[in-house]
C-alpha cells in the first residue's frame, strides 16, 4: 500500500511541477514552447526600464543560441525575415521587430520559423516586450516580460 502512496504522490508532484514550468503546445507547429512570464521588479521600476503598460504594440526581440534564416509572422503577416547568428561575446542578436496590434480584430499570434523548426503561440497584451531564445537540444523559450534588457 505504502508503495502505491509513494507512486501517487511522485506522479502528482510530477504533473503539477509540468503544469508550472509554462510548456505549451504550439497552434499549428509540431513543437513545444517553454513560455515564461516575468514581472517588473522594483528595481526595473526605479531604473526606468519598465514599458508602457497602456502601448498597444509589443517588440520581439531575439536573443540566445539563434544561427540561421528567421522569419517571423503575426497573424500569417510576415513582418520579419533575416538571417540572425548571436553573437558569441555577448549571447546578444541585436535583432527584433514590432507589431502595433491596436487595430487587430483578435488577439494576435506570434509564429516564428527557423530551418526546420517552428512554433506559434497568442500572444499576451498584458506584457510589451517578448524575448525568444532556441536551443537545439531544448528548443523553443518565449519570455513575455515588461522589462528593457535586450538593449542594455
Amino acid at each position: 500500500m505504502k508503495k502505491y502512496i509513494l507512486i501517487l504522490v511522485v506522479a502528482i508532484t510530477t504533473i503539477s511541477c509540468r503544469s508550472q514550468d509554462g510548456i505549451v503546445k504550439s497552434i499549428s507547429c509540431e513543437s513545444n514552447v517553454d513560455v515564461q512570464y516575468e514581472k517588473a521588479d522594483a528595481q526595473a521600476k526605479k531604473e526606468g526600464l519598465v514599458a508602457d503598460k497602456n502601448l498597444e504594440a509589443f517588440t520581439v526581440h531575439f536573443l540566445y543560441n539563434f544561427d540561421g534564416e528567421i522569419k517571423a509572422y503575426v497573424n500569417d503577416k510576415l513582418l520579419f525575415n533575416e538571417y540572425i547568428k548571436t553573437n558569441e561575446v555577448t549571447d546578444k542578436t541585436g535583432k527584433y521587430f514590432g507589431h502595433n496590434y491596436a487595430k487587430d480584430n483578435e488577439t494576435p499570434v506570434l509564429k516564428v520559423v527557423m530551418d526546420e523548426t517552428c512554433f506559434d503561440i497568442k500572444i499576451d497584451k498584458d506584457y510589451k516586450l517578448i524575448y525568444v531564445y532556441f536551443s537545439k537540444a531544448e528548443g523553443w523559450t518565449v519570455r513575455f516580460s515588461n522589462i528593457h534588457y535586450a538593449e542594455h
